[in-house]
């Protein structure tokens, strides 16, 4: 799989935490699609490689930009697999099915938590609760798995709003969840609130799988035992197990 992208820059208020601004800025700068099918092509006649991840913050942020090259990978011969990360209040049925069309087999989307005032106070702003289930229902009946990407130890969380992301993350109940520990990255700017809470002044600490701050409500071992929780109540219950290897032979391409 060849790392890959169509657009860089995010102007969404998760810039807050997110490193994609830090890294890309906040302004949406968009290639050429041309350019991007170009070196898609280019990878595939020189290794064969037909697996690409676009590694854009927001995939379909620009839809006419989205619609354009999805339509030309559609056309084109070469069917690639696709891996993508959006936001689901830039997903609607029409793109749904373009990126059926065009490939596109897993897409990453940010829920980050299952509360409403813990989103609020962490500035992330998102559809409701009942849109993200419905939509990533739509996305996998179309044969696309999502993987729904998860927050523990946000700001305001607490040990009642990390159990209750837990049980929202069985109510999404999507192909995959990925559960993070929230980390005030360095460039930040919540990096800056916490510069004096911070417990660890080792770079390779910053992993999102451990607590390196003094959290006002959460200490790291109940986060680590949080964590742990998340992904054994997800991965070990049966209801999922049993859907996951029907999903599977599904996909038989």
């Amino acid at each position: 799989t060849i790392p890959i992208n169509a657009s860089r820059g995010c102007p969404y208020s998760c810039f807050y935490y997110c490193t994609y601004p830090v890294q890309q800025g906040r302004k949406l700068r968009v290639r050429n699609t041309d350019n991007v099918l170009n070196e898609m092509f280019h990878w595939y006649s020189k290794f064969g490689t037909k697996n690409f991840i676009f590694r854009d913050p927001v995939f379909s942020i620009n839809r006419n930009h989205t619609i354009e090259l999805l339509n030309k990978l559609a056309k084109k011969k070469i069917k690639f697999n696709i891996c993508i990360e959006t936001h689901l209040k830039n997903i609607d049925k029409e793109l749904i099915k373009l990126f059926k069309k065009a490939g596109v087999k897993l897409i990453y989307v940010g829920i980050e938590s299952g509360d409403k005032k813990v989103l609020i106070d962490s500035k992330r702003t998102t559809i409701e609760f009942d849109d993200q289930i419905y939509k990533v229902k739509e996305i996998e009946k179309n044969n696309i798995r999502v993987k729904c990407m998860y927050i523990i130890g946000l700001p305001s969380d607490s040990l009642k709003t990390c159990i209750k992301t837990i049980a929202y993350s069985k109510n999404i109940f999507s192909s995959y969840a990925q559960f993070s520990v929230f980390t005030p990255y360095p460039g930040t700017p919540v990096f800056l609130e916490y510069k004096d809470k911070i417990l660890s002044n080792k770079y390779e600490d910053f992993n999102q799988w451990k607590m390196i701050f003094k959290h006002k409500n959460l200490s790291p071992k109940k986060i680590r035992s949080l964590l742990n929780r998340a992904y054994l109540t997800y991965y070990l219950n049966p209801k999922w197990i049993i859907y996951f290897i029907t999903k599977k032979l599904l996909f038989k391409n």
